[in-house]
């Protein structure tokens, strides 16, 4: 055991919840440890209930859940209460994830690499939650959200089509590196979707996304 490990085991065994989460993500992707998730699992169970708490253990369980792992069967339900409680600590990742779950639509995965892992998540789609998640995670500054609700504005889809707000969230993805954010608007002034066509700014943002 070394001299980091020493010290995480012993702040685990004080019952702080940073301790926890960091022998955790060692042994959730075996760095120093042999990795193993059961025991992954077993540490951040511990972290959360730890009252010094913040998003991030909440949030690796449920991806854990979500996924599933060796050892570890997938629990969507499991999963969903995790992000929820990451959610309440304001963690846009987490609130973003819950919209994926909430929306179960593979149209609008952006090629998240999860996507084979909703299949399990259709009988719990609700659009109306799926929206306001995305809603709240763009606020807090979840680029994926801000394209996810761009193209359901462009699109009119589960909620009234607005071009121009469409455009506002591309253009927040886009003024943030999002390479997908910015291909979105540079359609946008392709086509004069939301703005006036403009074919010198389209061609500004798509040579960004070149680089």
């Amino acid at each position: 055991m070394n001299e980091s490990e020493r010290h995480f085991r012993l702040g685990a065994y004080h019952g702080d919840s940073g301790a926890y989460f960091e022998l955790a993500l060692n042994y959730l992707y075996g760095v120093r440890v042999d990795r193993d998730p059961k025991e992954a699992l077993r540490l951040l169970k511990k972290a959360v209930s730890c009252r010094n708490i913040d998003a991030f253990p909440h949030d690796v369980l449920g991806d854990i859940y979500l996924f599933g792992d060796d050892g570890v069967a997938q629990d969507v339900d499991q999963a969903m209460l995790h992000f929820k409680r990451a959610s309440d600590f304001g963690y846009e990742v987490a609130q973003c994830r819950l919209g994926d779950i909430y929306s179960g639509d593979s149209r609008y995965r952006l090629g998240d690499i999860y996507t084979g892992y909703l299949r399990n998540c259709e009988n719990r789609k609700d659009m109306t939650k799926a929206i306001r998640y995305y809603r709240l995670a763009a606020s807090n500054g979840d680029m994926d959200a801000c394209v996810k609700m761009g193209i359901f504005l462009r699109d009119g889809r589960e909620v009234e089509k607005d071009l121009a707000e469409a455009v506002a969230y591309f253009r927040r993805a886009a003024e943030s590196r999002h390479r997908f954010g910015s291909v979105l608007l540079c359609l946008c002034y392709l086509r004069g979707e939301g703005v006036e066509r403009d074919l010198a700014e389209a061609m500004r943002l798509f040579r960004e996304v070149e680089l």
